[in-house]
């Protein structure tokens, strides 16, 4: 096959059709490097300076030295969003977003949501979401400067532009109520529940509108981050989820589907098997980070039942093979991951999610080459 541009190697894999080699992601919205671990890597291929640094998730953006030594085929692009990443005026390491929300530094790792300042308590009432401050979703900080980073991102070269877009449902409240009451409020107030995610689709959507139309075709793939799954299995029940949930992906995901050609990625981690034929059913095109150690979430399974309508991102495993494993582990695992998920397209392939700061150079380089060496079709 003829050496495809990077971004026609990631848009070929995404339409379910075989590209020259498995694309690569390393350093965008959904498979960042955390700083010490990027640190170590810089100093491992000869690249100097200061990174800029995602202050909220503790996420370093990666040069394009590293990038380009790697031959990655994606670009990062991430617009102001009401959760603030750059946690701009924290004091003592304690900043409040656009929402509301208070979040709380741990020295060396992501802020946190405090839960004993949480938006909403047990005493929260309808009145009390008429009258909180919502988000302004025209706030010019949501666009600035947007329009001509995307062209600049473009410029600089033919790869996969991914977005980061701001469209949480359950973890909006989540992050409002704390994780308790948000739980009690979906079973047991389901009317404030469902108000207080249809206000904040309402909002995070007309944000949307804005930075699709002001990055225009410079995009490839746009990501909601909305995480539903633990270590064992959802958050919470099917029937809550095709309830309260569904209605609200659907209207969100067929929205942005409808303002841009770029594929849709949603980023969730956790054991979702069982809420994969709703998501697809939504518009989900694209599943990342395909979290191979939660519980059920076998990649040769989810190719076999769901990779006719679903491609996947991400499944080198973050949990036990990248921070502990030998280089020919990596190795191993990258080979086993193409295996599985690469016939027919439908793969990209990056770590499951963050790469942690105990993961060692040598083996972010080994997934790298790896990817090069056993990627090709």
């Amino acid at each position: 096959m003829t050496c495809l541009t990077h971004r026609q190697r990631v848009l070929t894999a995404l339409d379910h059709r075989e590209p020259d080699r498995v694309p690569l992601d390393l350093g965008t919205v959904v498979s960042g490097v955390r700083v010490k671990a990027y640190q170590k890597l810089a100093a491992l291929i000869g690249v100097s300076g200061d990174c800029r640094v995602w202050r909220r998730r503790q996420i370093a953006e990666v040069d394009e030295a590293i990038l380009t030594a790697f031959d990655v085929d994606t670009r990062s692009l991430m617009p102001e969003r009401p959760i603030s990443e750059s946690a701009t005026g924290a004091r003592d390491g304690i900043y409040r977003d656009d929402w509301g929300i208070t979040w709380k530094a741990l020295a060396g790792h992501p802020y946190i949501p405090m839960e004993n300042e949480a938006v909403f308590d047990a005493g929260s009432t309808l009145s009390d979401l008429q009258a909180h401050p919502w988000p302004d979703p025209t706030d010019a900080r949501y666009t600035a400067g947007l329009a001509e980073a995307a062209r600049m991102r473009r410029r600089q070269g033919d790869h996969a532009i991914v977005m980061g877009l701001s469209g949480r449902v359950f973890t909006l409240g989540q992050f409002m109520c704390g994780f308790e009451e948000w739980a009690v409020r979906l079973l047991q107030d389901q009317t404030f529940a469902a108000q207080l995610m249809d206000r904040g689709l309402e909002i995070q959507m007309e944000i949307i509108s804005r930075q699709l139309e002001a990055a225009g075709d410079n995009v490839d793939v746009v990501c909601i981050v909305e995480d539903l799954g633990m270590q064992s299995g959802p958050l919470f029940s099917p029937r809550i989820y095709r309830k309260l949930i569904h209605p609200r992906h659907e209207k969100l995901f067929r929205f942005i589907r409808g303002k841009t050609k770029a594929k849709l990625m949603l980023h969730s981690d956790g054991a979702i098997v069982d809420f994969l034929p709703d998501l697809i059913d939504a518009g989900v095109e694209a599943l990342n980070p395909v979290q191979v150690s939660a519980g059920g979430m076998d990649a040769a399974l989810l190719k076999r039942e769901f990779g006719a309508h679903l491609s996947f991102w991400g499944g080198i495993d973050t949990q036990y093979v990248m921070p502990s494993g030998s280089v020919g582990e990596v190795r191993g695992e990258v080979k086993r991951r193409i295996d599985e998920l690469a016939a027919g397209g439908g793969y990209v392939l990056s770590s499951v999610h963050n790469i942690q700061p105990e993961v060692s150079p040598e083996n972010i380089r080994a997934m790298c080459e790896a990817t090069l060496e056993f990627g090709q079709y």
